[in-house]
């Protein structure tokens, strides 16, 4: 395997790794939140079945909590986090299927089978949707810590910000203000 060659599976690799990771930060954070709207629903039916049986008025907590609960169900049907989740699990599980077979062919991989995980690549990405810029420098950003010694870290990490940070699995806060992950993409050594 020629040096550019390397290079560019390495880079494959590192791009494919970085994308299961973000897929699977996204599928925790949809189960995070389905979770709580269960935990939510529960209570909120919970205490207003018990202040039904109390017959009295109905507490504060009971209409917070009816609310809120109210809140997130109709936030689940309008965003069918249920249903983002499972397009995320899937793209997980392509990308990590493409991982597999990379590193199953190793050092024997030639050109031609660079273009093919390439072009797998390139038609996991087609079925994506539109990404968190914030989540995906996170995502790069852990990818570097998983593979590099401590000592390169300086060189690659991309600077995000701890509002940014807060609001990475949710919302593209300033997403003006990401540097390109592309740009700092880590190369191996001895590689020019």
């Amino acid at each position: 395997m020629t040096n550019e060659l390397y290079f560019k599976v390495q880079s494959l690799l590192f791009d494919t790794r970085r994308s299961w990771r973000y897929h699977e930060w996204r599928v925790k954070f949809f189960r995070r939140f389905s979770n709580w709207r269960l935990v939510l629903a529960s209570l909120s039916t919970s205490a207003t079945f018990a202040m039904l049986l109390k017959l009295g008025a109905a507490d504060v907590w009971v209409t917070v909590f009816a609310g809120v609960s109210a809140v997130l169900v109709a936030m689940d049907l309008a965003i069918r986090f249920a249903d983002r989740e499972r397009q995320h699990e899937s793209l997980l599980r392509h990308y990590k299927a493409l991982e597999r077979d990379i590193v199953i062919k190793g050092a024997g991989l030639a050109e031609p089978d660079y273009d093919a995980f390439q072009g797998r690549y390139l038609e996991i990405e087609m079925e994506e949707p539109p990404i968190l810029h914030t989540l995906n420098d996170l995502c790069h950003n852990a990818e570097i810590r998983a593979r590099f010694p401590r000592s390169e870290w300086g060189k690659h990490l991309v600077d995000v910000g701890w509002l940014q940070r807060l609001m990475a699995s949710a919302y593209d806060l300033m997403p003006h203000t990401h540097a390109s992950y592309a740009s700092c993409r880590p190369r191996p050594s001895g590689v020019s």
